[in-house]
């Protein structure tokens, strides 16, 4: 039996620019460049091996079990809060200070979240029967 496999111009893309973002992330953090901020090497490093996924795993399943409506709110509200934690701000930043901007990232998360749950359960059904 003959197995033949196809290979999707559409996740070649992802999967190299994953490959190379990796490897430059990483030779910019051995060159030193991410010891003032070790919080941008984590993201970094996370987006490159997310388009790698995406890549492997293709992107309609990936929309099908992950919804992008929360999926990416909810990424850049996690990525906020752990540069709010980890990133030094320039001068003194007291901790209540760096709570209030961890509350505001999580409060906008939350907010876009909801809005999009709101208009998904707003919007009329397309299915005509």
């Amino acid at each position: 039996m003959e197995y033949k496999q196809y290979v999707k111009p559409n996740s070649i893309l992802p999967i190299l620019f994953g490959i190379t973002g990796i490897i430059t992330v990483f030779v910019l953090f051995l060159n030193g460049e991410f010891t003032d901020s070790p919080g941008v090497f984590f993201i970094g490093m996370a987006l490159c091996i997310g388009l790698i996924f995406i890549g492997i795993f293709g992107v309609e399943k990936i929309r099908q079990k992950i919804n992008p409506g929360i999926a990416v709110p909810l990424f850049y509200c996690v990525s906020g809060i752990i540069l709010a934690l980890v990133l030094p701000f320039d001068g003194e930043i007291s901790g209540s200070q760096r709570i209030f901007v961890i509350g505001i990232m999580f409060f906008i998360g939350l907010i876009s979240i909801s809005i999009n749950i709101l208009i998904k359960k707003l919007k009329p059904n397309r299915r005509r029967i």
